[in-house]
């Protein structure tokens, strides 16, 4: 789901025993205009890594790489 406002807490009320999760799809293109135009690429390449691990371990492991290149306060960001 696109986190709208209300739709975990329907989705909750009428399946109890539902995980919901959100949708990384539209955030992409958010996240890409945060960093400037020459580091894009190389940025939806590290993005991907965490959007398709293959289980859960590098999963965990790569948002906390991901910030530590991209994050605010790296030389990137600057």
């Amino acid at each position: 789901m696109d986190n709208l406002k209300g739709f975990s807490d329907a989705i909750s009320s009428v399946f109890s025993q539902t995980t919901v999760r959100l949708c990384i799809v539209h955030p992409i293109p958010d996240s890409c205009k945060q960093v400037g135009s020459k580091h894009q690429k190389e940025f939806l390449k590290d993005l991907k890594r965490v959007y398709q691990s293959v289980n859960k371990e590098p999963a965990q492991a790569n948002p906390d790489e991901l910030e530590l290149k991209w994050g605010q306060g790296s030389i990137l960001s600057l």
